[in-house]
């Protein structure tokens, strides 16, 4: 959704057009000889554990409706469209059909290949748009990604392992995206030659640089260190900064942490001992650290 919202709406724009100039945006953004595209959805459907947070959201917004997403109506202005979570996944699901059916669309694509993912109408399904034909992604089937932040890890991980992909680019401004990142580039994705996440039109990180410099235990512990200090770009508790967490990750013993998120599936999440000392002990460290630089 970070990827639709940049485009926002032009006024009098039917969703016919927005489609047409989407597509042609994400063309122009890449380099000449990209071999794919995958436009990763966030979903929207009842199931989905963030459906309380988008239902506060619908509440909050006074003057948003929900709106009829087809290709001759106009587009609302945005600010009273993109509050309410039926019209995100009424406008992904069009982008979507849109684009995997029109002919003309699809021959713009030219040599390169379209993944869509997560927006479709039967949401765990994935498709892959080439050379004017739709066909299924089977390794990408019955997904149980249901936000577009995780999804396009699973992208990243089958472009490298099936298509050998040997360079990814992710559009997002997001830090837990690119915690994430850091992470499976020193792990899934440690072979994988470069991966950067483009955050603004002009603006690259260069991630494999990053886990480089970081080393594989720090990139290891990172998700459990980003989830304890707050996650996003917030710090937690306060009056501490995320640097903080990650000098201090350096000086504290924390394989526990490390391992966390790559234990057995029969045992993923189990609370040890360790799993609760540890951070104590990076916490006292964090705080021991502002303490001394008050």
């Amino acid at each position: 959704m970070f990827a639709v919202r940049q485009g926002l709406f032009h006024d009098g724009e039917t969703f016919g057009a927005i489609a047409k100039r989407y597509l042609h945006n994400m063309l122009n953004y890449i380099r000449e000889g990209t071999a794919s595209i995958h436009f990763c959805c966030d979903r929207y459907d009842t199931d989905n554990p963030k459906a309380s947070q988008h239902q506060h959201r619908y509440a909050k917004s006074e003057k948003a409706k929900v709106f009829e997403v087809s290709e001759q109506y106009i587009a609302p202005a945005p600010q009273f469209f993109f509050p309410i979570s039926a019209n995100k996944e009424a406008l992904l699901n069009f982008l979507c059909m849109k684009w995997s059916h029109d002919e003309e669309l699809k021959s713009s694509l030219g040599s390169t290949c379209l993944y869509l993912g997560g927006g479709l109408k039967n949401v765990t399904e994935s498709v892959v748009v080439s050379k004017g034909t739709v066909s299924e992604v089977a390794e990408l089937q019955q997904s149980t990604q249901n936000e577009a932040d995780t999804m396009i890890l699973l992208h990243s991980i089958y472009s490298f392992q099936k298509e050998r992909t040997e360079r990814v680019v992710i559009y997002a401004n997001d830090t837990d995206v690119i915690v994430s990142c850091v992470y499976y580039t020193s792990t899934l994705l440690k072979e994988l030659p470069e991966m950067w996440v483009r955050t603004t039109q002009s603006s690259y990180l260069s991630i494999h640089q990053m886990a480089s410099s970081f080393g594989p235990a720090q990139c290891r512990s990172l998700p459990f260190i980003h989830s304890l200090s707050g996650r996003d770009i917030t710090s937690f508790p306060f009056f501490t900064s995320k640097k903080t967490y990650l000098r201090c990750s350096k000086e504290v013993e924390i394989p526990a942490l490390e391992d966390f998120g790559e234990a057995d599936l029969n045992y993923q999440g189990t609370v040890t001992t360790d799993v609760i000392q540890q951070p104590r002990e990076l916490l006292a460290a964090v705080y021991t650290k502002k303490n001394d630089e008050i």
